[in-house]
């Protein structure tokens, strides 16, 4: 089986099925990347998703009526890493930029999608078994803080707001020292 990124294969399924019209044309309009031939479970990581696809991610997003919402999770989750590149670019994995990269990845998706299909994408993402465990504990911990998040704000910007200010007053989970501690 070929190991594809979630917009390369929204991209293959949609034009397979356009013309049956299941698929919105928003579906359809999007575009395609570079894709890597491997099993699911072990897809490359591309720009904007850290660790790509697993296979829990794969076959949720494999199934048809799905595709639309796993490209538009996609983008969440290109838009989170770019904002967390901008304002903490050392310290993407484990550090502040990583917490704040799950905290505002789940606030976009609760703003989309409600607070359930959020936590849906998040813990889908984080059933990685190669994942460490301690780095599972904060990503989830810090999902929930983004979803609570996005179920308070009134856009992506006061997100970020939001998003920042538990990160700087210490709401947010962080890896120091081997430790999971506050931010």
């Amino acid at each position: 089986m070929r190991n594809i990124s979630i917009k390369s294969f929204a991209v293959t399924f949609s034009a397979i099925i356009a013309s049956t019209g299941v698929l919105t044309s928003e579906a359809v309009a999007v575009t395609a990347e570079p894709v890597a031939a491997a099993a699911p479970a072990q897809v490359e990581a591309r720009s904007g998703y850290p660790g790509g696809m697993n296979e829990a991610e794969w076959n949720y997003c494999k199934v048809p009526s799905h595709t639309s919402l796993c490209n538009k999770a996609s983008k969440h989750a290109d838009v989170a890493l770019a904002e967390a590149k901008n304002r903490w670019p050392s310290s993407l994995h484990n550090g502040k930029g990583d917490a704040f990269r799950h905290c505002y990845w789940n606030a976009r998706m609760t703003i989309d999608f409600g607070k359930g299909t959020a936590k849906g994408f998040a813990d889908r993402h984080e059933q990685n078994p190669d994942q460490p465990a301690i780095e599972k504990k904060m990503d989830l911990f810090n999902n929930d803080v983004g979803r609570t998040v996005g179920e308070a704000s009134s856009s992506y910007v006061d997100a970020i707001d939001r998003c920042s200010y538990k990160l700087r007053h210490h709401r947010l989970r962080i890896i120091s020292n081997g430790q999971l501690v506050r931010s």
